[in-house]
Order: structure tokens, then sequence, then C-alpha cells
């Protein structure tokens, strides 16, 4: 069992976009796992301030297929708590692990405007408590690219 909190905010104004509480469990834990998880809740904060809730639940699946490669996929379906928001995310992805680097190569479907894309995460293990990350992802229906870079920290 896990639990961990996701704090977000808007670079330009220093305002908060985003909490979330989420709490994980390991259903199977062997060879192949499957983790299911709720996000109690998922709060987004709208530039105006308006707070908006939704409850979402998830199942990831993976599986090795060699020392230093994960295959998987990941489910995420979310329903408003005060609104009509209703979405479903799911991916397949494969994970390669090379010493302190980490590569993570995904292809998604969101039912949100039926949108598919491509993403891959790039990681660094700097030490036991930092990590570097960087993340592109490419959506060819409407051509939108996004990058983003961050740092982790691990207590």
């Amino acid at each position: 069992m896990s639990a961990h909190i996701m704090y977000m905010v808007r670079l330009k104004s220093i305002t908060p976009t985003g909490i979330v509480l989420i709490s994980r469990y390991k259903l199977i834990n062997q060879k192949f796992k499957a983790i299911v998880g709720l996000h109690l809740p998922a709060m987004q904060v709208s530039e105006n301030y308006q707070v908006t809730s939704i409850f979402g639940q998830e199942l990831t699946l993976s599986y090795p297929i060699a020392n230093n490669v994960l295959l998987g996929a990941f489910f995420l379906h979310g329903k408003g708590r005060n609104n009509d928001f209703k979405a479903t995310f799911s991916s397949i992805h494969a994970n390669y692990q090379k010493n302190k680097w980490n590569f993570l190569t995904q292809m998604y479907y969101l039912d949100l405007g039926d949108l598919t894309g491509v993403a891959e995460t790039i990681s660094y293990d700097i030490n036991t408590h930092f990590q570097a990350k960087a993340f592109v992802n490419f959506t060819p229906k409407d051509q939108f690219f996004i990058s983003t870079v961050g740092l982790k920290y691990t207590l």
C-alpha cells in the first residue's frame, strides 16, 4: 500500500493548478504485477480559482520480458464529483533501464476528444534522492507537441 500527493503550479503566476491524493495497492506482486489505485480526490484549480473535483480509479499492469525491459498497460478512469467531467485514459508502454538511465515509451488513447498520442519520458537517477526527468508528447490529430523537464525528490 502506498500514498502520495501530487501538487502542480503555474510557473507564470505561481498559482496552483491541481492537487491529487493518490493511494495504490499491489493486487498481484509476482513476476506479473497488477496495481489498483484511487485518486481521492483529484482537484483542479482554474485561473480564476474555481475548484473542480474528480474521483479517479486506475489499474497498472506490468510484465518483465528481460532484466531491463518491462512491458505494461495503464488505465485511468475519472468522473467529476461537482461537475460533469468523465474521461478514460489507456496506454501501453515499454520501459527500458540501463544503469542510472530509464526510458519509458508509450502510446495512449484518451476518450475525451478522441485523442491518441505517443510520449517518451527519459529519467536519470542523480543520487538516491534526486531524479532528473524529461518528457515529450505528440498528438497526431492536432499536431500538438509538448515537452517538460523536472526534478523529482524522494525522501
